[in-house]
């Protein structure tokens, strides 16, 4: 059984717990969890785990709104960078859409045909991002994580975008990465 199976039925279980409350009950029980203490944790992040050819990579989930299928086809602007492989509709809203991994290399935008849409926002902007599972949703914790720094050699990806290691595993910073996405579609469309 997986642990979101085992969530789901114990957010079951306890919503049948709840039902079976009187009013009062319901209150008494309300304002208990209010006034408890809340129990320390440690900061959790999930992570979406995400291939490139020359390797694997992981994509925080808190930073992104959605993960959809990838669209069959996109809208082509003129003069976009090379990763960018055109625009897309999502939610009534325009977006560009980005080839994550010809972005992270530097080569023209080739999605793969497994490909799934990441969107994200920065500054406003919404940004869907192209990029290839490995089926994945790992939880990472402080514990688990290394400077970006120990690694030696990362030559399949920007050193700048990385803000963390997971075992040997580059984990990306969304902020970092669409505000310079963001910076160079911006560059582009002012020197039409």
């Amino acid at each position: 059984m997986s642990e979101h199976s085992i969530h789901a039925s114990a957010l079951f279980s306890n919503a049948q717990h709840l039902e079976a409350l009187s009013t009062q009950e319901f209150w008494q029980y309300a304002q208990s969890l209010a006034k408890a203490a809340p129990e320390p944790s440690l900061p959790v992040d999930e992570a979406l785990l995400c291939e490139l050819p020359q390797g694997e990579y992981l994509l925080p989930m808190a930073a992104l709104d959605e993960v959809i299928s990838a669209p069959a086809h996109f809208t082509l602007l003129p003069k976009t960078p090379i990763w960018m492989p055109g625009v897309t509709a999502w939610r009534g809203e325009t977006i560009a859409v980005v080839d994550l991994a010809a972005y992270l290399t530097q080569h023209a935008a080739q999605p793969p045909q497994d490909a799934v849409l990441a969107v994200a926002h920065q500054d406003d902007i919404a940004l869907g991002l192209l990029i290839s599972l490995s089926g994945s949703l790992l939880t990472l914790t402080p514990e688990q994580l290394q400077p970006a720094q120990e690694l030696p050699a990362l030559p399949a990806l920007r050193r700048e975008t990385i803000i963390n290691l997971y075992n040997t595993i580059p984990v990306l910073s969304l902020p970092i990465l669409l505000a310079d996405i963001v910076h160079y579609i911006k560059m582009a469309a002012s020197h039409e």
